[in-house]
Protein backbone atom coordinates (compact mmCIF):
# COMPACT_ATOMS: atom_id res chain seq x y z
CA UNK A 1 0.00 0.00 0.00
CA UNK A 2 1.13 3.46 -0.70
CA UNK A 3 2.59 5.17 2.19
CA UNK A 4 1.51 8.74 3.63
CA UNK A 5 5.44 10.41 3.91
CA UNK A 6 3.73 12.77 7.09
CA UNK A 7 5.67 14.93 9.15
CA UNK A 8 6.31 13.57 12.96
CA UNK A 9 5.65 16.70 14.41
CA UNK A 10 2.36 17.77 12.63
CA UNK A 11 0.93 14.15 14.62
CA UNK A 12 2.52 15.21 17.75
CA UNK A 13 0.83 18.77 17.19
CA UNK A 14 -2.45 17.63 15.70
CA UNK A 15 -3.02 15.15 18.81
CA UNK A 16 -1.62 17.59 21.64
CA UNK A 17 -4.10 19.99 20.13
CA UNK A 18 -7.27 17.45 20.02
CA UNK A 19 -6.42 16.48 23.17
CA UNK A 20 -7.21 13.04 21.93
CA UNK A 21 -4.77 9.93 23.29
CA UNK A 22 -2.48 7.95 22.03
CA UNK A 23 -5.00 5.22 22.33
CA UNK A 24 -7.68 6.61 20.42
CA UNK A 25 -5.99 7.55 17.21
CA UNK A 26 -4.74 3.75 17.32
CA UNK A 27 -8.14 2.30 17.33
CA UNK A 28 -8.91 5.22 14.50
CA UNK A 29 -6.13 3.92 12.51
CA UNK A 30 -7.42 0.11 13.68
CA UNK A 31 -3.58 -0.24 14.26
CA UNK A 32 -1.83 -0.24 18.03
CA UNK A 33 -0.81 2.60 20.39
CA UNK A 34 2.70 1.34 19.66
CA UNK A 35 2.34 1.94 15.82
CA UNK A 36 1.29 5.34 16.32
CA UNK A 37 4.06 6.20 18.40
CA UNK A 38 6.05 4.77 15.77
CA UNK A 39 4.86 6.89 13.58
CA UNK A 40 5.14 10.04 15.61
CA UNK A 41 8.94 9.71 15.86
CA UNK A 42 9.03 8.75 12.13
CA UNK A 43 10.23 5.39 12.40
CA UNK A 44 7.37 4.42 9.80
CA UNK A 45 4.87 5.60 7.79
CA UNK A 46 1.04 5.04 7.75
CA UNK A 47 -0.86 4.15 4.80
CA UNK A 48 -3.06 6.96 2.83
CA UNK A 49 -5.99 5.32 4.08
CA UNK A 50 -4.82 5.61 8.00
CA UNK A 51 -3.18 9.21 7.33
CA UNK A 52 -6.82 9.90 6.25
CA UNK A 53 -8.30 8.36 9.35
CA UNK A 54 -6.16 10.31 11.77
CA UNK A 55 -6.64 13.72 10.25
CA UNK A 56 -10.34 13.04 10.25
CA UNK A 57 -10.13 11.96 14.11
CA UNK A 58 -7.93 15.05 15.19
CA UNK A 59 -10.45 17.42 12.88
CA UNK A 60 -7.96 19.02 10.57
CA UNK A 61 -7.38 19.44 6.91
CA UNK A 62 -5.52 16.39 5.44
CA UNK A 63 -2.85 18.37 3.94
CA UNK A 64 -1.71 19.35 7.46
CA UNK A 65 0.10 16.60 7.74
CA UNK A 66 2.37 16.98 5.20
CA UNK A 67 3.33 20.47 6.09
CA UNK A 68 6.69 20.81 7.71
CA UNK A 69 5.99 23.49 11.07
CA UNK A 70 2.62 22.96 12.52
CA UNK A 71 0.24 25.90 11.47
CA UNK A 72 -0.08 29.40 13.33
CA UNK A 73 -3.18 28.71 15.16
CA UNK A 74 -4.63 32.19 14.89
CA UNK A 75 -7.52 33.33 17.75
CA UNK A 76 -10.07 34.63 15.51
CA UNK A 77 -11.29 36.82 17.83
CA UNK A 78 -9.61 39.80 19.99
CA UNK A 79 -8.94 38.03 23.42
CA UNK A 80 -10.07 39.61 26.63
CA UNK A 81 -9.92 36.57 28.57
CA UNK A 82 -8.36 36.64 32.24
CA UNK A 83 -5.63 34.31 33.06
CA UNK A 84 -6.35 31.18 34.57
CA UNK A 85 -5.26 27.38 34.39
CA UNK A 86 -6.14 27.55 30.63
CA UNK A 87 -3.40 29.09 28.43
CA UNK A 88 -4.46 32.31 27.18
CA UNK A 89 -2.39 32.45 24.34
CA UNK A 90 -4.29 29.65 22.49
CA UNK A 91 -7.99 28.37 22.44
CA UNK A 92 -9.06 24.37 22.48
CA UNK A 93 -9.89 22.90 19.21
CA UNK A 94 -13.64 23.23 20.60
CA UNK A 95 -14.02 27.01 20.77
CA UNK A 96 -11.76 27.83 18.02
CA UNK A 97 -14.41 25.32 15.59
CA UNK A 98 -17.27 27.54 17.65
CA UNK A 99 -15.62 30.91 16.55
CA UNK A 100 -15.46 30.01 13.06
CA UNK A 101 -18.47 28.20 12.60
CA UNK A 102 -20.26 31.15 14.21
CA UNK A 103 -18.64 33.65 12.31
CA UNK A 104 -19.52 31.85 9.17
CA UNK A 105 -23.14 32.50 10.02
CA UNK A 106 -22.95 35.96 11.06
CA UNK A 107 -20.98 36.94 7.97
CA UNK A 108 -23.69 35.31 6.15
CA UNK A 109 -26.24 36.65 7.78
CA UNK A 110 -25.40 40.16 7.34
CA UNK A 111 -25.11 39.38 3.43
CA UNK A 112 -28.62 38.59 3.38
CA UNK A 113 -29.85 41.89 5.98
CA UNK A 114 -27.86 43.89 3.23
CA UNK A 115 -29.72 42.10 0.38
CA UNK A 116 -32.84 42.46 2.23
CA UNK A 117 -32.25 46.57 2.36
CA UNK A 118 -31.65 46.65 6.24
CA UNK A 119 -29.83 49.85 7.76
CA UNK A 120 -26.95 49.88 9.82
CA UNK A 121 -27.68 50.37 13.79
CA UNK A 122 -26.92 53.15 15.39
CA UNK A 123 -26.13 51.86 19.04
CA UNK A 124 -22.98 49.59 17.65
CA UNK A 125 -19.97 51.27 18.77
CA UNK A 126 -21.98 54.27 19.87
CA UNK A 127 -19.88 54.86 22.63
CA UNK A 128 -16.40 54.44 24.29
CA UNK A 129 -14.86 53.83 27.48
CA UNK A 130 -14.39 57.59 28.63
CA UNK A 131 -18.22 57.67 29.00
CA UNK A 132 -19.54 57.20 32.67
CA UNK A 133 -21.04 52.97 32.72
CA UNK A 134 -24.32 54.14 33.90
CA UNK A 135 -24.91 56.04 30.69
CA UNK A 136 -24.31 52.86 28.38
CA UNK A 137 -26.65 50.70 30.54
CA UNK A 138 -29.25 53.59 30.03
CA UNK A 139 -29.12 53.17 26.66
CA UNK A 140 -28.94 49.11 26.76
CA UNK A 141 -31.81 49.42 28.56
CA UNK A 142 -33.60 51.58 26.91
CA UNK A 143 -33.47 49.75 23.11
CA UNK A 144 -33.37 46.41 24.62
CA UNK A 145 -35.76 47.02 26.67
CA UNK A 146 -34.26 45.78 30.09
CA UNK A 147 -36.25 47.21 33.11
CA UNK A 148 -38.82 46.93 35.52
CA UNK A 149 -40.94 45.77 33.86
CA UNK A 150 -39.35 42.90 32.24
CA UNK A 151 -38.12 41.92 35.39
CA UNK A 152 -41.74 41.68 37.14
CA UNK A 153 -42.79 39.77 33.96
CA UNK A 154 -40.12 37.19 34.47
CA UNK A 155 -40.80 34.05 36.92
CA UNK A 156 -37.78 32.62 36.96
CA UNK A 157 -33.70 33.21 36.02
CA UNK A 158 -34.40 31.18 32.83
CA UNK A 159 -37.37 32.78 31.94
CA UNK A 160 -35.86 36.13 32.66
CA UNK A 161 -32.94 35.01 29.89
CA UNK A 162 -35.39 34.04 27.49
CA UNK A 163 -36.81 37.45 28.12
CA UNK A 164 -33.43 39.19 27.20
CA UNK A 165 -32.77 37.21 24.25
CA UNK A 166 -36.13 38.16 22.91
CA UNK A 167 -35.95 41.74 23.21
CA UNK A 168 -32.23 41.50 22.09
CA UNK A 169 -33.11 39.55 18.96
CA UNK A 170 -36.16 42.34 18.48
CA UNK A 171 -33.58 45.06 18.18
CA UNK A 172 -31.61 42.49 15.80
CA UNK A 173 -28.93 41.41 17.82
CA UNK A 174 -28.24 37.61 17.13
CA UNK A 175 -27.88 35.68 20.17
CA UNK A 176 -26.71 32.28 20.64
CA UNK A 177 -26.60 29.87 23.37
CA UNK A 178 -25.15 26.90 23.03
CA UNK A 179 -22.99 24.47 25.44
CA UNK A 180 -22.11 22.12 22.16
CA UNK A 181 -19.65 22.44 18.98
CA UNK A 182 -22.05 22.46 16.22
CA UNK A 183 -24.86 20.24 17.47
CA UNK A 184 -22.27 17.77 18.52
CA UNK A 185 -23.37 16.93 21.70
CA UNK A 186 -19.68 15.00 21.95
CA UNK A 187 -17.51 18.04 21.89
CA UNK A 188 -19.15 20.19 25.37
CA UNK A 189 -17.78 23.25 25.69
CA UNK A 190 -16.18 24.50 28.88
CA UNK A 191 -17.30 27.51 30.66
CA UNK A 192 -14.02 27.75 32.66
CA UNK A 193 -12.08 28.54 29.20
CA UNK A 194 -15.14 31.02 27.93
CA UNK A 195 -18.24 32.46 28.97
CA UNK A 196 -19.18 34.19 25.89
CA UNK A 197 -18.54 36.19 22.99
CA UNK A 198 -19.18 38.97 20.57
CA UNK A 199 -19.26 40.47 17.46
CA UNK A 200 -19.39 43.56 16.55
CA UNK A 201 -21.39 44.67 13.59
CA UNK A 202 -23.37 47.47 12.69
CA UNK A 203 -25.52 45.46 10.46
CA UNK A 204 -25.25 42.41 12.19
CA UNK A 205 -24.06 42.25 15.85
CA UNK A 206 -24.37 38.74 17.18
CA UNK A 207 -23.48 37.89 21.13
CA UNK A 208 -22.76 33.75 21.76
CA UNK A 209 -23.18 32.46 25.36
CA UNK A 210 -21.58 29.27 26.76
CA UNK A 211 -25.11 27.48 27.79
CA UNK A 212 -22.83 24.97 29.83
CA UNK A 213 -22.84 28.04 32.30
CA UNK A 214 -25.00 28.79 35.57
CA UNK A 215 -28.16 30.39 33.98
CA UNK A 216 -28.22 33.53 36.41
CA UNK A 217 -24.50 33.61 34.96
CA UNK A 218 -25.66 33.41 31.36
CA UNK A 219 -27.91 36.11 32.57
CA UNK A 220 -24.84 38.53 33.15
CA UNK A 221 -22.90 37.39 30.50
CA UNK A 222 -25.37 38.23 28.36
CA UNK A 223 -25.78 42.00 29.71
CA UNK A 224 -21.62 41.87 29.19
CA UNK A 225 -21.24 40.90 25.89
CA UNK A 226 -24.14 43.66 25.06
CA UNK A 227 -21.56 46.06 26.31
CA UNK A 228 -19.22 44.82 24.26
CA UNK A 229 -20.99 45.56 21.17
CA UNK A 230 -22.04 48.66 22.20
CA UNK A 231 -18.45 50.04 22.50
CA UNK A 232 -17.91 48.39 19.37
CA UNK A 233 -15.59 45.89 20.69
CA UNK A 234 -15.52 42.25 19.21
CA UNK A 235 -14.03 39.56 22.02
CA UNK A 236 -13.94 36.48 24.02
CA UNK A 237 -14.90 36.64 27.40
CA UNK A 238 -14.86 35.00 30.58
CA UNK A 239 -14.76 37.49 32.94
CA UNK A 240 -14.82 36.77 36.88
CA UNK A 241 -16.56 39.93 38.60
CA UNK A 242 -14.44 39.17 41.83
CA UNK A 243 -10.98 39.81 39.67
CA UNK A 244 -10.37 43.16 40.50
CA UNK A 245 -10.73 42.36 44.27
CA UNK A 246 -8.14 40.01 44.01
CA UNK A 247 -6.03 40.12 40.71
CA UNK A 248 -4.77 42.06 37.84
CA UNK A 249 -6.50 40.51 34.86
CA UNK A 250 -5.01 41.52 31.13
CA UNK A 251 -7.37 43.79 29.44
CA UNK A 252 -8.81 44.80 32.90
CA UNK A 253 -9.74 47.78 31.43
CA UNK A 254 -12.42 46.92 29.29
CA UNK A 255 -13.61 43.45 31.21
CA UNK A 256 -14.35 45.82 34.00
CA UNK A 257 -16.09 48.70 32.42
CA UNK A 258 -18.20 45.97 30.25
CA UNK A 259 -18.79 44.76 33.99
CA UNK A 260 -19.97 48.13 35.39
CA UNK A 261 -22.20 48.74 32.72
CA UNK A 262 -23.65 44.65 33.40
CA UNK A 263 -24.15 45.33 36.61
CA UNK A 264 -25.86 48.77 35.73
CA UNK A 265 -28.19 47.57 33.50
CA UNK A 266 -29.27 44.44 35.76
CA UNK A 267 -29.10 45.76 39.39
CA UNK A 268 -29.75 49.93 38.82
CA UNK A 269 -28.13 51.96 41.58
CA UNK A 270 -31.14 54.01 42.77
CA UNK A 271 -33.07 50.65 42.54
CA UNK A 272 -31.01 48.79 44.85
CA UNK A 273 -30.23 51.19 47.35
CA UNK A 274 -34.05 51.50 47.69
CA UNK A 275 -34.74 47.46 48.14
CA UNK A 276 -31.97 46.81 50.01
CA UNK A 277 -32.74 49.56 52.66
CA UNK A 278 -36.17 48.06 52.97
CA UNK A 279 -34.99 44.82 54.08
CA UNK A 280 -34.48 44.21 57.86
CA UNK A 281 -31.22 42.17 57.10
CA UNK A 282 -29.96 42.41 53.63
CA UNK A 283 -27.40 40.10 53.90
CA UNK A 284 -29.41 37.26 55.47
CA UNK A 285 -31.55 37.51 52.93
CA UNK A 286 -29.57 37.70 49.68
CA UNK A 287 -31.75 34.86 47.54
CA UNK A 288 -34.68 37.10 47.70
CA UNK A 289 -32.31 40.06 46.52
CA UNK A 290 -30.90 38.28 43.84
CA UNK A 291 -34.69 37.03 42.76
CA UNK A 292 -35.82 40.55 42.56
CA UNK A 293 -32.98 41.37 40.14
CA UNK A 294 -32.84 37.95 38.84
CA UNK A 295 -28.65 37.70 38.80
CA UNK A 296 -26.83 35.83 41.51
CA UNK A 297 -25.85 36.05 44.92
CA UNK A 298 -22.65 36.97 43.75
CA UNK A 299 -23.61 39.65 41.90
CA UNK A 300 -25.49 41.43 44.76
CA UNK A 301 -22.63 41.06 47.07
CA UNK A 302 -20.36 42.56 44.47
CA UNK A 303 -23.37 45.69 44.26
CA UNK A 304 -22.98 45.98 47.58
CA UNK A 305 -19.28 46.32 48.10
CA UNK A 306 -19.02 48.50 44.76
CA UNK A 307 -21.69 50.58 46.38
CA UNK A 308 -20.15 50.76 49.95
CA UNK A 309 -23.05 49.38 51.69
CA UNK A 310 -20.21 46.19 53.06
CA UNK A 311 -16.97 45.81 53.56
CA UNK A 312 -14.47 43.56 51.66
CA UNK A 313 -14.31 41.62 54.99
CA UNK A 314 -18.28 40.98 54.78
CA UNK A 315 -17.82 40.23 51.04
CA UNK A 316 -16.03 37.50 51.41
CA UNK A 317 -17.67 36.07 54.10
CA UNK A 318 -20.31 35.89 52.45
CA UNK A 319 -18.96 35.27 49.45
CA UNK A 320 -17.62 32.16 50.39
CA UNK A 321 -20.54 30.58 52.45
CA UNK A 322 -22.78 31.35 48.89
CA UNK A 323 -20.27 29.71 46.95
CA UNK A 324 -20.73 26.67 49.48
CA UNK A 325 -24.51 26.88 49.09
CA UNK A 326 -24.59 25.53 44.97
CA UNK A 327 -28.22 26.68 44.57
CA UNK A 328 -29.92 25.59 41.15
CA UNK A 329 -29.27 28.96 40.23
CA UNK A 330 -25.72 28.88 41.07
CA UNK A 331 -24.93 25.15 39.38
CA UNK A 332 -24.24 24.66 35.85
CA UNK A 333 -27.11 24.33 33.16
CA UNK A 334 -27.36 21.69 30.45
CA UNK A 335 -29.01 21.70 27.38
CA UNK A 336 -32.21 19.33 26.31
CA UNK A 337 -35.54 19.10 25.93
CA UNK A 338 -37.84 19.91 23.39
CA UNK A 339 -36.03 19.36 19.76
CA UNK A 340 -36.95 22.81 18.37
CA UNK A 341 -36.18 25.34 21.38
CA UNK A 342 -33.11 24.03 21.89
CA UNK A 343 -32.42 24.43 18.41
CA UNK A 344 -33.32 27.95 17.87
CA UNK A 345 -31.52 28.66 21.60
CA UNK A 346 -28.44 27.12 20.03
CA UNK A 347 -28.58 28.78 16.24
CA UNK A 348 -30.70 31.93 17.01
CA UNK A 349 -34.11 31.64 15.97
CA UNK A 350 -34.06 34.41 13.87
CA UNK A 351 -30.86 33.31 12.14
CA UNK A 352 -32.17 30.11 11.73
CA UNK A 353 -35.46 32.06 9.95
CA UNK A 354 -32.91 33.96 7.63
CA UNK A 355 -31.54 31.02 6.19
CA UNK A 356 -35.09 29.23 6.22
CA UNK A 357 -36.48 32.00 4.21
CA UNK A 358 -33.77 32.37 1.54
CA UNK A 359 -33.87 28.82 1.17
CA UNK A 360 -37.54 28.97 0.47
CA UNK A 361 -37.05 31.74 -1.94
CA UNK A 362 -34.62 30.18 -4.15
CA UNK A 363 -31.62 32.54 -2.77
CA UNK A 364 -30.56 29.84 -0.74
CA UNK A 365 -29.43 25.88 -1.91
CA UNK A 366 -30.89 23.83 0.81
CA UNK A 367 -27.30 22.12 1.20
CA UNK A 368 -25.65 25.66 1.71
CA UNK A 369 -28.46 25.89 4.51
CA UNK A 370 -28.12 22.85 5.87
CA UNK A 371 -24.39 23.37 6.26
CA UNK A 372 -25.09 26.47 8.08
CA UNK A 373 -27.47 25.17 10.76
CA UNK A 374 -24.97 21.78 10.83
CA UNK A 375 -28.06 19.41 9.92
CA UNK A 376 -29.53 17.38 7.21
CA UNK A 377 -30.97 18.72 4.26
CA UNK A 378 -34.08 16.81 5.12
CA UNK A 379 -34.21 19.34 8.47
CA UNK A 380 -34.67 22.68 6.30
CA UNK A 381 -38.43 21.69 5.50
CA UNK A 382 -39.05 20.65 9.05
CA UNK A 383 -37.72 23.88 10.49
CA UNK A 384 -40.12 25.57 8.23
CA UNK A 385 -42.84 23.75 8.96
CA UNK A 386 -42.13 24.31 12.76
CA UNK A 387 -41.20 28.44 11.85
CA UNK A 388 -44.96 28.19 10.61
CA UNK A 389 -46.65 27.01 13.59
CA UNK A 390 -45.39 28.92 16.07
Amino acid sequence: MTQAIVTPELLRWARGRAEVALEEVAKSANVSPEKVASWEQGESYPTLRQARKIANKLKIPFGYLYLSNPPEDKIPLPDFRKPSHFNIQSISLELHTLIQDTLRKQEWYREYLLSEGESRLHFVGQYGMSNDPSIVATSIGEIVEINHDLRRQAHSWSDFLRLIVLKSEKARILVLRTGVVQNNNNRPLNPDEFRGFAISDDIAPLVLINSKDAIAAQVFTLAHELAHLWLGRSGISNYDIIDTLVTQPLNRDIEDYCNQVATELLVPKESFLNFWSSQNNALSNLSQIAREYWVSTIVILRRALDLEIIDREQFFTHYRQEIEKQTDVTARSSEGGHFYNTFYARHSKQLTEGIVNATLEGNLLYRDAASLLGVKVSTIQKLAENLESV
